[in-house]
């Protein structure tokens, strides 16, 4: 990148702005979709199962929730260390299982069935929502 380094350019990034938003998007779109993924058709994409949706979804939120506590904004293979960092143990084979889809690696061992993916994700997203609200 050509220029003088961001922090000489003053700009103000808004912290508070930012995080409102954030916890606007949580609350929002993505307490929707968690929602939808507990029932009996969760979202799905024309040709993909919606356990393919749901993994392609998993690392969205903690970026969000990243973004919330700490102020900054990370990729999703960011996310994939925050959210091992930050939540329960119970969570890790779904945030690993997440990344190996991203990443297009194998499933690792003790990965749930894909037939629960969409269900665990929508639990994990409202717990991760849950958290984010009380930050």
């Amino acid at each position: 990148m050509r220029g003088p380094a961001p922090g000489r350019l003053g700009l103000d990034p808004e912290p508070d702005r930012l995080r409102a938003w954030n916890l606007d998007q949580l609350n929002g779109h993505w307490r929707s979709w968690a929602e939808k993924s507990l029932s009996r058709k969760p979202p799905r994409k024309p040709l993909l199962p919606a356990h393919h949706v749901a993994l392609a979804r998993v690392l969205c939120p903690p970026r969000l929730h990243c973004t919330i506590a700490t102020g900054q904004v990370i990729t999703k293979e960011s996310a994939t260390e925050y959210a091992l960092d930050t939540f329960a143990a119970r969570w890790h084979p779904l945030i690993r299982m997440a990344l190996a889809h991203r990443t297009g690696e194998p499933a690792p061992g003790g990965s749930p069935e894909p037939s629960e993916l969409p269900r665990l994700a929508g639990e994990f997203t409202l717990e991760l929502i849950a958290d984010a609200d009380h930050s």
